[in-house]
């Protein structure tokens, strides 16, 4: 059984990495994290599957062992607030094998992050790995009667939506194994249909009313066999009850006079408070040139600027953007999307361009996005960035001159599609010029969201691909862990009952 007691943990331990420098060894609090919300089951060129999962097990066992409240209040920060799906499970699933003594706390993350019979075969699947048994119902009792209740509070559509016929545990054998009791004769009956694998009707007309009924917006969207009209009428009439992405996947289908309603739809998605685990903010930027009604989109903006408020704690950010040639496809904008979100939530900054060389940007981007808001900052930060991307790329050489010239910078954002050829130096040996004050302080957004990087996977350099709604929790995590561990096990405990 672990040891819940919390321990000192050391933050200032100085290790000799692979490349022979002294640098500080990553606390591992901070790198259950950050390994726990980027966890994936893909081989990489570094790491095969179950190298990842071991690296994820063992970080799991020290950090309870060394304070067992943080990671009970990790897994349930991790899938209610970040929408992280398999490594909470993964976590909330290891302790409930191991300690009998933290019932209440096992059953409040599986009532709040189990939100579909997929994260129910995830965790059986991980028993079935950890025992290596042919059996997946070898755990403890309680644990298997909290995963039967809250299965018990699935919606119909939930089920229909989580059948997964192609997985090696399914719907039915979570429903036939864990016993499953269906409320409803209507769950009664789609029960039935799911063990016999048929798939029951997805669309259609309320025989008294005459109106659409279904179980998800796309499949009223793709129907050929219903009028514009009728797709309108039902996106209007389920505004406030349609799964957020597909609320936001058919913003153009909707009128100006739904404007209002749309708002408030968002606005009560975020303050929830697990805004981020329904729907990516940056879904909602660069709409200006589609076909979104304008009231809309300034909708978006108001909603944005409510609600996406980072607490970074820093006083000298420095933003390098990558303004080579290779940015010039679709790099610089993403880039400018991602910055949209970015810099509003910065009292300064100072940004850099660079491809073989680096220049100062600071001052025009300030006066050309001073006042916009999330989309308009985006339109004019892209199509001013559009006309300087041009060139070879130097990003080790511009780090370490830029650097030199902001030495008090304190968080440091690195834009770029990683496409670099100019180096006076191998690429991996960039750590001899960044601070020792910026090691684990560094982000790397890859707007090319491939595996492929020039940085090796560690701790000093956060790297991100792609339009990543982490980067939202990152950015406090990174500049103040102490603060942000201790918020995430305050909210926790606060609301367990």
């Amino acid at each position: 059984m672990f040891n819940g007691r919390a321990k000192e943990i050391n933050k200032h331990e100085l290790v000799e990495n692979s490349e022979g420098y002294d640098v500080y060894k990553d606390r591992i609090d901070r790198a259950l994290f950050f390994v726990a919300s980027n966890f994936k089951p893909k081989s990489s060129y570094y790491h095969t599957v179950q190298d990842k999962l071991k690296i994820l097990e063992n970080l799991i066992d020290q950090n309870y062992k060394e304070d067992s409240d943080y990671t009970l209040a990790l897994a349930h920060f991790l899938g209610t607030f970040m929408g992280i799906k398999l490594s909470p499970t993964i976590i909330a699933t290891r302790i409930a094998i191991s300690d009998s003594e933290r019932v209440n706390e096992i059953k409040k993350i599986v009532n709040s992050v189990f939100t579909t019979p997929k994260f129910v075969a995830n965790s059986l699947g991980y028993i079935k790995f950890t025992k290596n048994s042919k059996s997946f119902m070898n755990c403890p009792d309680w644990f298997k009667n909290i995963l039967k209740n809250k299965c018990e509070t699935f919606r119909p559509e939930t089920w229909l939506k989580s059948k997964m016929r192609r997985r090696e545990i399914k719907a039915k054998d979570i429903i036939k194994a864990l016993k499953v009791v269906p409320k409803t004769n209507e769950l009664k009956e789609l029960f039935g249909k799911i063990i016999k694998s048929r798939a029951p009707l997805v669309v259609e007309r309320d025989e008294k009313t005459n109106k659409i009924k279904a179980t998800e917006a796309t499949s009223v969207i793709s129907n050929n066999n219903l009028t514009d009209i009728d797709k309108y009428e039902f996106l209007t009439e389920n505004l406030e009850s349609l799964p957020i992405n597909q609320l936001i996947r058919n913003l153009s289908k909707f009128k100006a006079n739904d404007a209002k309603r749309i708002e408030a739809r968002l606005n009560s998605i975020f303050s929830s408070g697990s805004a981020l685990r329904f729907l990516n903010p940056f879904d909602l930027v660069g709409l200006s040139d589609t076909e979104v009604q304008t009231p809309i989109i300034r909708a978006l903006d108001r909603v944005l600027e409510q609600n996406i408020l980072i607490d970074s704690n820093c006083n000298n950010p420095l933003v390098l953007f990558d303004i080579s040639g290779s940015m010039n496809y679709s790099g610089y904008i993403t880039g400018s999307k991602f910055l949209s979100l970015i810099l509003p939530n910065f009292n300064s900054y100072n940004f850099y361009g660079f491809n073989t060389r680096d220049v100062n940007l600071t001052k025009d981007v300030n006066e050309l996005i001073g006042g916009c808001g999330p989309n308009q900052i985006f339109s004019k930060l892209s199509s001013y960035l559009r006309r300087l991307c041009f060139g070879g790329t130097a990003l080790l050489d511009s780090m370490q001159a830029v650097l030199e010239k902001e030495a008090n910078t304190d968080l440091l954002i690195i834009v770029t599609d990683e496409e670099t050829w100019a180096e006076s130096q191998e690429i991996t040996h960039f750590k001899r010029f960044l601070p020792k004050h910026l090691f684990g302080k560094t982000i790397l957004i890859n707007v090319e969201p491939t595996g492929k990087t020039a940085f090796t996977p560690d701790s000093e350099v956060v790297r991100m691909s792609g339009l990543d709604a982490k980067i939202f929790n990152y950015i406090p995590a990174i500049v103040n862990f102490d603060v942000f561990k201790k918020n995430i096990k305050k909210e926790f405990f606060n609301t367990l009952k």
